[in-house]
């Protein structure tokens, strides 16, 4: 197993193939790319500008307190195979947009603050508390949304934005 004990801050494209810890924060840059195909763990949180997209394997992120996987202008999570494994949070804002085609497990809150959440073909998301969207936009395609009322009673709050079902499931 690697371990990287420092942030990565990546402006290129970086390819995680083999098992690896990071103890810090990861920056994915405006026009990098990180790809992810084994397990890697961040104890930290995950701040994406460019594109990040888990191909295969396990990506954790955090432990379970203010670790968040957050989607920032131009920031893009695009999740096609594997398990994606997020402790707290999905932030998406303005200009972020997830495309969910694989199984994703947040342990907080999904927010959408004029950012862009695609739930389609393949997709399971598991969220453990609410979805919070205050702006932007949800399209769930097909393929699977569990609000599982954890520890919280399990609501999704729209304000102000497009909230659309055409497909899947939403329980």
């Amino acid at each position: 197993q690697n371990t990287i004990s420092d942030d990565i801050d990546n402006y290129g494209t970086l390819n995680i193939t083999a098992t690896t810890s990071v103890t810090d924060d990861i920056f994915v840059r405006g026009g990098s790319t990180l790809n992810s195909s084994s397990t890697v763990t961040s104890n930290d949180g995950v701040y994406v500008y460019g594109d990040l997209n888990v191909t295969a394997g396990t990506f954790t992120v955090g432990n379970g307190f203010v670790e968040d996987l957050v989607l920032y202008t131009g920031g893009t999570f695009d999740p096609s195979g594997g398990t994606t494994a997020i402790k707290d949070d999905l932030w998406i804002s303005t200009g972020g947009v997830a495309t969910i085609t694989a199984d994703v497990n947040v342990g907080g809150m999904v927010n959408v603050d004029a950012g862009t959440l695609n739930v389609n073909t393949g997709a399971d998301l598991d969220i453990e508390e609410i979805i919070d969207q205050d702006g932007g936009t949800i399209n769930i395609n097909d393929g699977a949304v569990n609000l599982n009322s954890g520890t919280a009673v399990s609501r999704v709050y729209v304000d102000n934005a497009a909230f659309n079902v055409s497909g899947g499931t939403l329980t």
